[in-house]
């Protein structure tokens, strides 16, 4: 054999083994990527409650102790979506951002410890209840708006401006506050109160909206929205 046609062996078997080092390599990456990928996925269950609200609790749940269950967490960034829930007092209401509140009494005619200005024709509810906060990627709240619906008009909540620390009777957290709801730090609760200034003898459902964007399959801004009936 030439010494010409040797190199020609020699080049084509080291070819050869460059070929099959390289799928070998390339099947042992995928591999690896796959693998990476299914234990990505299988840290992130909250993909999988995102779609399944049993597995987080359903959006409205009966409480009876004046606490809320925030024992499901998840990853709000990828959970959000749109919610219309409709619920009442003593029921957890479940945002899929992470957000849980509830309602557990309510009291017509409230009166203030101290003189504060009422409009003719108005009078105060005061709403006791809880805000939670079940996420784990966010580690608080975005701020919800509190309002009252009556027969189709939107009345808004009495602001902190309104109230001051001496109208209640102890200290006490407004709820409404953009202040509290951006401090419920992740797996916690607090308990306070929302005021609504309505028209004298109405009955208004209280709307609590909140909005967000999803980084989840379904990407984009979505907006939940819960009425309480009281």
């Amino acid at each position: 054999m030439s010494t010409l046609h040797q190199h020609e062996r020699t080049s084509a078997i080291i070819i050869a083994a460059i070929v099959l080092l390289i799928s070998v390599f390339n099947v042992g990456f995928s591999l690896h990527v796959l693998k990476a990928r299914r234990i990505a996925y299988s840290q992130l269950p909250q993909v999988v409650t995102a779609n399944n609200e049993k597995k987080v609790g359903s959006a409205v749940e009966t409480r009876s102790n004046g606490t809320l269950d925030l024992k499901e967490r998840f990853n709000a960034a990828l959970t959000q979506k749109n919610q219309t829930i409709h619920a009442g007092l003593n029921q957890q209401v479940n945002f899929s951002n992470g957000m849980s509140f509830m309602f557990t009494s309510m009291q017509r005619n409230w009166q203030p410890a101290t003189y504060e200005y009422i409009p003719k024709g108005d009078y105060y509810i005061l709403l006791h209840g809880v805000l939670g906060n079940r996420a784990t990627f966010m580690t608080t709240l975005d701020f919800a708006s509190f309002s009252a619906i009556i027969n189709g008009q939107t009345y808004n909540y009495v602001s902190t401006n309104l109230l001051s620390p001496a109208a209640f009777s102890q200290p006490t957290t407004m709820l409404s506050s953009s202040t509290v709801d951006n401090n419920v730090a992740a797996g916690q609760q607090i308990k306070g109160v929302v005021v609504l200034q309505v028209p004298t003898g109405s009955t208004p459902t209280l709307l609590i909206e909140n909005s967000g964007f999803s980084h989840g399959a379904n990407q984009g801004l979505v907006v939940m929205k819960a009425y309480i009936k009281l």
